[in-house]
């Protein structure tokens, strides 16, 4: 009950921030996810309004199926995709997924990143699991974010994709 308490709080709280679609960024595009088995999504929760609020258009899809993130990352331009991990036991997971995200992306320069206390604790598990990059907390993942953005080709999402 509390943590629903805090989610809405934090919709609340947050605002509507900056409106993607009056924006027309189309670059500045996020998919934000739990790990497989993940239980814990308040941190995704929290990362997805410091993205809103900076401007991004951001979706969020928790305990989404495998099969469904590929279908997701096909059909739709993304940035980054971003894993939000909370136990040590959904990182060995995370490798096929990421991997298989990259093969089926529409954008062939995705950036993924992954957050949690895990990586926090053994920085070393950013690269064996694939990931770009990582952050410490909400407004670090939005540098993170922004610096992902400034790195992509002009054409990668001009076009829209790959």
């Amino acid at each position: 009950m509390a943590l629903g308490w805090l989610q809405h709080l934090l919709r609340n709280l947050g605002g509507s921030g900056c409106d993607f679609a009056a924006g027309g960024d189309y670059g500045r595009r996020a998919l934000l996810v739990s790990a497989p088995g993940e239980q814990h999504t308040f941190g995704g929760l929290m990362v997805a309004q410091f993205l809103r609020q900076a401007g991004w258009d951001v979706t969020s899809e928790i305990d989404a199926s495998s099969d469904h993130l590929i279908a997701t990352v096909c059909n739709e331009w993304f940035a980054f995709v971003g894993f939000s991990v909370g136990a040590d036991r959904h990182v060995s997971m995370l490798a096929p997924q990421i991997r298989a995200i990259r093969r089926s992306s529409r954008n062939a320069d995705i950036a993924v990143m992954v957050g949690g206390t895990v990586f926090l604790e053994h920085p070393r598990l950013v690269a064996l699991v694939g990931a770009d990059a990582t952050a410490a907390d909400a407004r670090q993942a939005v540098a993170q974010a922004e610096k992902v953005l400034a790195q992509l080709p002009a054409l990668s999402f001009a076009s829209g994709g790959g």
